[in-house]
């Protein structure tokens, strides 16, 4: 598909640079938490159709460390906004916000990924680590 304007210029391309779109909703226990979209350039890796309709859960970034790309650094931001008809239908939720991460992953230079996941505002807890952290636990959720 042609990437949206956005998604483009986190990549480093032009405006409808292609990309492959690997969209899944997320849940626990049955109940959805959130939706993610991951872009990756087409031609980037050689992605096989086993790959991109397998019906278990595919791991993106394991296939792109596979292919030889393995993410050295990333930038993301959260921001809060209103969930659209379809979020809100997708996660089964009348919660009128989501939090909204872009998360852009890289290879050396390279921008590997360009990652959007919407999360239900009532079902979320942030936490994040780097590196080697001792005694690093499941982050209090209040």
């Amino acid at each position: 598909m042609k990437a949206p304007d956005p998604v483009a210029a986190a990549l480093g391309g032009p405006p409808g640079t292609r990309v492959v779109l690997w969209r899944s909703v997320l849940s626990r226990a049955g109940s959805p938490w959130a939706i993610r979209e991951m872009y990756v350039p087409l031609g980037l890796v050689d992605l096989q159709a086993q790959h991109l309709l397998a019906t278990d859960l595919v791991d993106a970034s394991e296939v792109l460390d596979k292919a030889g790309l393995p993410e050295t650094a990333y930038a993301h931001s959260t921001s809060a906004r209103p969930t659209r008809g379809d979020e809100a239908e997708l996660l089964k939720s009348p919660v009128a916000l989501a939090l909204s991460v872009r998360r852009v992953s890289y290879s050396g230079e390279q921008a590997r990924s360009c990652e959007y996941v919407i999360i239900r505002a009532d079902r979320v807890a942030l936490a994040g680590s780097s590196g080697n952290v001792p005694n690093y636990g499941e982050p209090d959720a209040k």
